[in-house]
């Protein structure tokens, strides 16, 4: 961050931020400040620490994947989603969610 704020070096500041989210058909696409030229996992092909609710508020455990810029997220028994959390832990072991710079995502909720 110091390089982009302090130096004013035109590099990514940081990890993905969430800047927003909406909902497409029984998927949720979410939306991100600092994702640089795209984004990217640490390792595996899905985002772990991510879950998704449906109208009754249970989290389950989500699917993803990285699309135009996006994280694009779903579960097969949820058909109308209405949030998303990632790495909303004290200790959120295995977030895998990073810009192609290689800064991590920070961990971020869709209902407030």
């Amino acid at each position: 961050m110091g390089l982009a704020k302090v130096y004013g070096r035109a590099v990514v500041p940081g990890g993905p931020l969430y800047r927003g989210h909406r909902v497409e058909g029984g998927r949720i696409r979410i939306l991100f400040d600092h994702a640089g030229d795209g984004l990217a996992l640490r390792d595996g092909d899905m985002a772990r620490t991510l879950v998704i609710a449906g109208p009754n508020g249970v989290f389950q455990p989500a699917q993803s994947a990285i699309e135009e810029g996006s994280l694009l997220v779903w579960h097969p028994d949820i058909t109308a989603p209405k949030a998303v959390r990632y790495a909303w832990a004290d200790h959120p072991a295995g977030a895998n969610l990073i810009n192609t710079a290689g800064f991590p995502a920070g961990p971020f909720r869709t209902d407030r």
